[in-house]
């Protein structure tokens, strides 16, 4: 079963220096770090899991790309799950 996950991504400019000199393009490197990070950590859980314990996925989901963007000069704020879209039934 495929399932459609919007999130959302506060992070702030710690180090405008770093955020220039050690990565390419800062705002599309975050970006792409928490979607990978998102879809590792929504494929660990089952799906009541990622409907039920979504505080518990914001903290992972949090904890997954943060470090990762410290050198950068980036410092993650939030990350957060804001709507999970389950599939539609096939009607025959």
């Amino acid at each position: 079963m495929t399932i459609r996950v919007n999130a959302v991504l506060w992070y702030r400019i710690t180090d405008a220096a770093k955020s220039v000199i050690a990565v390419a393009e800062a705002p599309i490197a975050v970006y792409q770090l928490a979607l990978t990070g998102l879809r590792n950590i929504i494929g660990q859980h089952d799906l009541d899991e990622v409907l039920q314990e979504r505080d518990k996925i914001n903290s992972l989901l949090r904890a997954g790309v943060a470090p990762s963007t410290e050198p950068w000069g980036i410092e993650i704020e939030r990350f957060e799950m804001k709507d999970v879209e389950l599939p539609r039934p096939c009607s025959r």
